[in-house]
């Protein structure tokens, strides 16, 4: 018989603990940061929804382009401190965009770079955070310790799109994103006490430049149809899903 309480006991590890309300906090802010990015852009003068779209799109665009990147990083240097690094640059995206609002200067150019900051953060953090799980809890544990961070992450987005709506309403977009950013702040703090030991890259993997580490994941990822089929497949759909939910919600 499955013991939920034996799962649930991965919560009285501190590493595990620290990782879990770091993921939590940190989907917080991210649930918070759309539904005050489009009141917050829509509320500027003279700004349209072609306007909120160029600024998203800017998120979006290197979040996509530096996904490989992120993830030959994620395994050249320690994850934790990767994931610190994308925390930061998360906080310092919004927090730039949070500011630009709050004080009636923005420029769209400006929304875009700060935006486009922020998409190089989830570039980052998605690849570490894939592999610090194992680092953190032993291997007959991942599994529990997925579900655990899936559902910390999974109530963290529903609260936070609530709590950015009402924020949004009772304060401004503007103040919503640098409660947004804090939120990634407190995240990046929080890894930064992990302190996890480099992980030794393998023999063979030792000397291998990054092109030789992207091109030989593409061929992995290439030669499996599942697995690409999957990846356009949901392409389309998180495009559609973000359209709808980011500019026209």
């Amino acid at each position: 018989m499955h013991s939920y309480r034996r799962d649930l006991g991965l919560l009285r590890d501190r590493r595990f603990a620290v990782l879990f309300l770091a993921r939590s906090i940190s989907m917080l802010g991210t649930a918070f940061a759309p539904v005050a990015l489009a009141f917050g852009v829509l509320a500027l003068p003279g700004a349209t929804p072609t306007t909120l779209s160029v600024v998203m799109a800017a998120e979006a665009i290197p979040a996509v382009v530096f996904m490989l990147a992120g993830g030959v990083i994620a395994d050249r240097f320690p994850r934790y401190r990767v994931m610190m690094a994308a925390e930061i640059l998360s906080t310092v995206g919004f927090a730039g965009i949070a500011v630009m609002l709050l004080t009636g200067n923005a420029p769209v150019g400006g929304l875009v770079a700060a935006a486009a900051v922020a998409g190089t953060a989830i570039a980052l953090m998605w690849p570490a955070l894939t592999g610090i799980i194992p680092e953190v809890v032993a291997a007959d544990r991942l599994q529990p310790a997925n579900a655990l961070l899936q559902l910390g992450a999974n109530i963290a987005r529903i609260t936070g799109f609530a709590l950015g709506g009402l924020t949004v309403v009772l304060i401004g977009g503007g103040w919503a994103l640098a409660v947004s950013a804090s939120l990634f702040a407190v995240a990046a703090v929080l890894i930064a006490t992990l302190r996890l030991a480099p992980v030794a890259r393998a023999a063979r993997e030792r000397g291998r430049t990054a092109f030789t580490d992207l091109r030989e994941g593409w061929r992995e990822f290439s030669s499996r149809q599942w697995l690409w089929v999957i990846v356009l497949q949901f392409s389309f759909l998180v495009a559609a899903i973000q359209a709808s939910h980011g500019v026209l919600g």
